[in-house]
């Protein structure tokens, strides 16, 4: 039922998919007041940083507004171009990690972004199989499931503590992060916002 992938430290339910990179956006561009640029690249902030901040080479304006969704901006405009498409600031509001694929459209996509100080895992709850394995402090991991039902747990790996549950109705379409800080775990519900333009009066 799962497919695991994990990707390390990078200096890095859905309302609608992404297909593959160099790929445009299917079908939800009424989200959008601009449509998404064809080379866009997705960064959300899951902090709030103090001043704009430096991302990719480059000086990116927070708005609060943006919450914790993904912002799209032109990868033309960044001076260091990321590999990869999705990006997210961690809550200390200055490290970027970059996520995983997300583009099989079949299938509902867990993330764990780790922001806490030491590895942690999710779990099917009371002592179940892993269904991510250990992601290290300041990275991210993903596994595609099937939609199903599920209760999940997010624990410390160094002592199995539980830092949050997760009573789950899975469904197409949806993809979902694990946020885990050293106050404990909370589930994003991952979403997109405005399109950004960093060039003058963009």
């Amino acid at each position: 039922m799962f497919d695991n992938v994990t990707w390390k430290h990078a200096t890095l339910l859905i309302s609608f998919n992404v297909v593959a990179a160099g790929a445009g956006l299917a079908g939800e561009e009424a989200l959008y007041d601009t449509l998404p640029p064809k080379d866009a690249v997705f960064i959300r902030f899951l902090g709030e940083p103090d001043t704009a901040l430096t991302v990719f080479g480059s000086r990116i304006p927070y708005d609060p507004e943006y919450g914790t969704t993904y912002i799209a901006l032109s990868q033309a405009e960044l001076v260091e171009p990321p590999e990869g498409l999705f990006h997210s600031v961690l809550p200390d509001g200055k490290t970027v990690i970059s996520e995983p694929d997300r583009s099989d459209r079949s299938k509902v996509h867990l993330f764990i972004v780790n922001a806490s100080d030491g590895p942690v895992r999710l779990t099917v709850s009371d002592g179940g199989p892993e269904v991510i394995a250990p992601v290290q402090s300041a990275a991210a991991a993903s596994r595609s499931v099937n939609p199903v039902s599920a209760h999940l747990s997010m624990e410390r790996v160094s002592d199995e503590q539980v830092l949050s549950d997760f009573d789950l109705r899975l469904r197409r379409g949806q993809n979902l992060t694990f946020l885990a800080t050293i106050d404990g775990g909370s589930l994003i519900e991952n979403s997109f916002g405005p399109v950004v333009s960093l060039a003058p009066g963009g």
